[in-house]
């Protein structure tokens, strides 16, 4: 048990969620969703991703502007209350086989039913998505970049990490309202993962591999 407390840690620092809207809402249209998944993790002599689950809304604020929020249902099994809080802001309509372009602030909350402990970490998110075939299908790729201000509560401050970033590649279908993505993340590509206690899928000593899958409802 212990060690799955840990595993969940993990997949919580490292970026738990995929992309929650790449492209802004209509204004006034309404967006629920569902995602799971998390790094790849070699369990039981099969590698899999971390079954991170979490739910989330969109609202439409404005045309280029879309509001969400999610609750994590996997931290909540644990005894961590986990939101995230964000906008997606469009920067530059898609023109022909130049992709559109857009910006995604969020402040991820977390707190302890244990001891009440508390973090807060600001994202800052970044987009570029290309959509083809009548708009039914849709390609992106992008960055997000989570920042741990939390220098003090580490075992060893002088090698904290400000800013752990995440590059990402997603692929997404569209039916009727329905829309499902696939995305891959390769996960803090800086930080050595030899010493980790979990043991993650990886090509190389650094960083780790993560697959996620959503499914929104617009309305």
């Amino acid at each position: 048990m212990k060690k799955i407390t840990i595993i969940v840690i993990v997949a919580m620092i490292w970026s738990c969620a995929p992309t929650r809207f790449v492209k802004p809402l209509e204004k006034d249209q309404k967006s629920v969703g569902f995602n799971f998944g998390g790094p790849l993790i070699k369990f039981g002599g099969l590698k899999i991703p971390i079954p991170y689950t979490s739910i989330y809304a969109g609202y439409g604020w404005k045309e280029k502007s879309t509001l969400h929020g999610g609750f994590h249902l996997t931290a909540l099994a644990y005894k961590t209350l986990q939101f995230d809080f964000g906008i997606t802001q469009s920067l530059f309509n898609q023109k022909g086989k130049i992709p559109g372009i857009s910006a995604n602030g969020t402040i991820n909350l977390m707190t302890s039913l244990r001891d009440g402990a508390t973090r807060v970490y600001p994202q800052l998110e970044a987009n570029a998505f290309w959509e083809y075939s009548e708009n039914k299908w849709m390609t992106y790729i992008g960055t997000s970049n989570w920042i741990d201000l939390n220098k003090n509560a580490r075992k060893s401050p002088e090698n904290h990490q400000y800013i752990l970033p995440t590059f990402h590649i997603g692929q997404s279908y569209r039916w009727k309202r329905m829309d499902l993505s696939l995305e891959y993340k390769y996960l803090v590509p800086g930080n050595e993962n030899q010493n980790s206690i979990v043991d993650f899928v990886v090509v190389t000593n650094k960083g780790a591999n993560g697959i996620y899958l959503s499914l929104k409802k617009t309305f």
